[in-house]
């Protein structure tokens, strides 16, 4: 019971979390319509803390002001270590799926199709279609592209918390099993019915490879090294590797980001990735 409790709170948190994140996504497209060629340049901003205000469930008053429902909520594990640790991996996790998630992200010659005919660039959804959705850093929207995508910021994410003690391995264990379930489900919804560990045995083994890569990467004199590893693992060779660039300074500048937030907003899960939809 309590496991089921933790678990539907959780996944309000995140229902939550999720529509709000969309909320501010809207408003900030509508007033860069509205300036006309304004737009947001945050990847050419000096690094800064990925931490914002907590979203998610909170207690209602009557229940914060009558001891002995606070003292049921304690009871039920609310409070509890393990219970915190969940709900942040769900954080993340949603973090992640709001930036690889992103429409914006897969804008460019998608936009200007849309634009010439006087519609909504609302195609960019449309996966079925790769061909005509291309983002400014020249990503197709397809599973592998997503996929690349999502071990990228998880890779970004274990990373941070490797410093973060005991607390930070697990809520590393949490949030690495939940994104396994994802790409499951993505797995599925790609249509895949037969074989399915097989197609699981082998995106993780390339998520490991990649993590590996990067890690690499980061650590070699060779600024390129990086732009090579995910041209590699995100644009898995397809198109120009000069595209690549553009991501690598996003990588770049999140990991910094990243050690710039506060260990208790990392624990909480309460951080949300930087733009990486600039308007082309």
């Amino acid at each position: 019971l309590v496991q089921r409790t933790v678990e539907y709170q959780a996944t309000m948190a995140t229902r939550m979390r999720r529509t709000i994140v969309q909320a501010m996504r809207r408003c900030a497209t509508s007033a860069s319509e509205k300036g006309g060629v304004e737009s947001r340049k945050g990847l050419d901003l000096p690094p800064a803390s990925l931490e914002v205000p907590a979203k998610g469930i909170q207690l209602r008053e009557e229940v914060q002001q009558n001891p002995i429902l606070r003292a049921l909520v304690w009871a039920m594990g609310y409070h509890s270590k393990e219970s915190s640790l969940l709900r942040a991996s769900e954080n993340l996790m949603d973090a992640t799926k709001e930036q690889v998630e992103n429409e914006q992200v897969y804008l460019g010659e998608c936009v200007r199709r849309c634009e010439n005919q006087t519609a909504r660039p609302t195609c960019v959804a449309d996966v079925d279609e790769p061909r005509r959705t291309r983002t400014a850093a020249g990503l197709p929207r397809k599973f592998a592209t997503m996929h690349g995508l999502y071990c990228l910021h998880i890779w970004m994410l274990l990373d941070r918390l490797r410093a973060e003690g005991k607390d930070g391995t697990r809520l590393t264990q949490m949030t690495y099993d939940k994104f396994q379930r994802d790409v499951e489900l993505l797995v599925r919804k790609e249509g895949v019915k037969v074989r399915v560990s097989k197609w699981l045995k082998e995106l993780e083994k390339n998520f490991y490879g990649a993590c590996v890569a990067y890690d690499r990467a980061m650590k070699d004199e060779d600024q390129l090294e990086l732009q090579r590893s995910l041209y590699r693992n995100v644009y898995h060779q397809e198109g120009d590797e000069g595209n690549a660039a553009l991501l690598a300074k996003y990588v770049r500048r999140e990991v910094k980001c990243l050690s710039l937030t506060d260990s208790k907003a990392m624990l909480a899960g309460h951080i949300q990735f930087s733009d990486l939809s600039p308007k082309v």
